[in-house]
């Protein structure tokens, strides 16, 4: 389901109040002057209350209700009261992701923007600011938020305040920002916590678990978005169930359990059958399609996706097309039909380039992996490298930054600790009656939870670097590949040596350290991309002169190692010979310059006095030593 159906439902609640009392304020005063003003209170009272009741468990017959109220253009309703109307409107073409509807509003409303209360022009602002964000147009989103959020300070709301933050969340979520948004999911909770507002904090609890997803912190996810589930369980809103359904499927396929997405998935139909907007259930669809794939039950994930398709051109958004074509894709993949899986990638190629970079990394690392794999399939395997690699530099960036935002944990876990307190402290306030004596205690809490805050942020420092470095260690033992060049990382080609060795007993193997001379210099002179093209050239050329029977790694920044199986001493040092020449007439170009480099050779063979690999890659980097204080350029064997 798309993001409008889930995250943005956070604002229901607090935009109808909001939109309801300035109506009340709005329309006292127009029919104070004629002598009406309780007959329109009342009547526009019934009426924001019934669309309300209406939008908690299906918003599609609140939009119904909505527009024949518009349509008929009873006496009672004033061009301020249509403005307030089709904002309620707004909301609920965005629940539903009807965009194209919702922007189509938004010319009209932007005419009585100036009459309408300030509170309710925060709620405005807030839903036309995420109408933008899930339409792609991230730079016109932001400095609407900005405006809202400056806004419901100036009036001091901090219900509407704590709304903002959380629609703030969303957008900097939206945009691969989750420090920034985390920062605000936080903000937004303490806020929530202390207007003890229940619902909303129930699609907080929504948003939030969006921000660990993206932090692969699925478990977290999921005990979020179950807490959430038991709430709308209770009170029987069958929309919000839908969704939670749709978010713990969603969650569940990123998890590798596809029986449990599947669960939901169906779970999923049978409360949209509930509501009166069959388009729904392309969402239900998908998913099952999903889950199905992943099962091998590819028969049953093509019936799910052909029902998917007949729901395809009524669903709006561009993540929900991407979500779609991916999917088409893969069935098809699963179906060796790779020319139509073709199409299907390059028409979500096609979509993927209309929206901003940068904005949406996991679909376009998705994509990337996605036509690997087809041509892979193809066997047209020079393309199947060059999108690995595509999508190997890409997570490598992405991952950084997530290294990065795993920092904003500790931000939660602060946030959540000091909104725990302020709760307690809340809870021991409502039993006094005096309120001078409430606010005064809240006010020495406060005092009490800056002074503990700080002391957290303190020790939380303290040990984040200790941390920071297991984490470190941690990512560099996930993965066997080096990054950069796509050969064995040092981990990889280690374990090769050993098991290779043990392995051969005939003695026919050897070892090949070598290092290039003076790279230093490259990285100073010309600069880091620079040396990362010398590494990268200096890594293929390598690779296309060894055999399969053979292995490269990278143990360090310049250094190498290469395992050879069935090679004996004279045939290592003929291959040694041919990569030193190879470097030798290699010319790598960056911008104006063109780099040559060399390199220096360590050769050593297994025999009977020399059979412990550890041995065996000691006197390979003692050779290449020796070779380095010879003049460098050159090849030394250990004998």
């Amino acid at each position: 389901m798309s993001d409008a159906l889930f995250t943005f439902r956070v604002n229901s609640k607090y935009i109808l109040s909001t939109c309801f009392w300035s109506v009340f304020f709005i329309c006292s005063m127009v029919f104070s002057v004629k002598a009406h003003s309780t007959e329109g209170v009342s009547w526009i009272d019934r009426k924001v209350e019934h669309a309300e009741r209406l939008s908690e468990n299906d918003p599609n017959l609140a939009i119904q209700f909505i527009k024949q109220i518009l349509k008929q253009q009873p006496v009672e309703l004033t061009a301020l009261g249509a403005a307030e109307l089709n904002i309620h409107l707004l909301e609920n073409y965005i629940y539903i992701s009807h965009l194209n509807a919702a922007l189509a509003l938004v010319e009209e409303i932007d005419k009585a923007y100036l009459g309408l209360k300030p509170p309710t022009q925060v709620s405005y602002l807030s839903l036309k600011a995420t109408l933008y964000s899930y339409l792609g147009n991230f730079e016109l989103a932001e400095p609407l938020i900005i405006e809202a959020e400056l806004k419901a300070k100036e009036i001091n709301d901090l219900t509407l305040l704590g709304e903002i933050y959380h629609i703030k969340g969303e957008f900097y979520g939206g945009i691969n920002d989750d420090i920034k948004a985390i920062e605000a999911y936080s903000n937004a909770y303490e806020l929530m916590s202390i207007t003890n507002d229940k619902l909303n904090l129930a699609y907080l609890e929504g948003s939030m678990a969006q921000a660990y997803a993206s932090l692969y912190d699925f478990d977290k996810a999921v005990s979020l978005i179950t807490n959430s589930l038991v709430y709308f369980d209770e009170h029987n809103l069958h929309f919000d169930r839908s969704t939670a359904h749709y978010n713990l499927a969603q969650f569940y396929l990123h998890l590798d359990k596809p029986a449990q997405a599947l669960h939901h998935a169906t779970a999923m139909l049978s409360i949209i059958d509930k509501l009166s907007n069959p388009t729904l259930k392309y969402f239900s669809y998908i998913l099952s399609a999903r889950a199905y794939f992943e099962l091998g039950q590819l028969d049953k994930a093509r019936k799910d996706l052909d029902l998917s398709s007949s729901f395809i051109s009524d669903v709006e958004g561009a993540r929900n097309t991407l979500n779609y074509l991916f999917t088409k894709a893969k069935v098809e993949m699963g179906e060796n039909k790779l020319d139509l899986a073709l199409i299907t990638l390059n028409q979500a190629q096609e979509k993927l380039n209309t929206l901003p970079d940068g904005k949406i990394v996991m679909m376009r690392l998705d994509l990337s992996s996605l036509f690997s794999s087809l041509y892979a399939a193809k066997k047209n395997f020079e393309k199947a490298y060059q999108y690995k690699l595509k999508h190997l530099e890409m997570n490598e960036l992405y991952n950084s930054n997530v290294r990065e935002a795993v920092r904003s944990r500790y931000k939660v876990a602060f946030d959540l600790k000091q909104v725990d307190l302020k709760n307690q402290l809340l809870e021991k306030d409502k039993a006094l009656n005096n309120f001078a004596l409430i606010e005064a205690q809240q006010q020495k809490a406060i005092q009490r939870v800056i002074i503990i805050s700080i002391l957290i942020i303190f020790v939380a420092v303290s040990i984040f670097s200790i941390r920071q470095y297991q984490l470190k260690l941690r990512f560099s033992r996930l993965a066997n590949t080096d990054a950069l060049t796509g050969v064995a990382n040092r981990r990889k080609i280690m374990n090769v040596v050993e098991q290779t060795c043990s392995q051969n007993t005939a003695n026919t193997f050897s070892l090949i350290s070598f290092d290039l001379d003076h790279f230093k210099q490259v990285n100073d002179n010309y600069g880091h991309p620079a040396g990362d093209k010398v590494l990268k050239a200096v890594s293929k050329i390598t690779q296309d002169i060894i055999s399969d029977e053979c292995e490269l790694g990278r143990i360090g920044g310049e250094e190498f190692l290469i395992v050879l199986n069935n090679k004996n001493l004279s045939e290592s040092v003929e291959i040694a010979q041919k990569i030193k020449s190879a470097i030798e007439n290699l010319i790598i170009k960056s911008d104006e310059y063109k780099i040559k480099i060399t390199a220096s050779f360590g050769v050593v063979q297994k025999h009977n006095m020399l059979t412990s690999y550890k041995e065996l890659i000691k006197y390979a980097d003692n050779a290449l030593y020796i070779a380095k204080d010879k003049g460098r350029n050159r090849i030394q064997t250990y004998e």
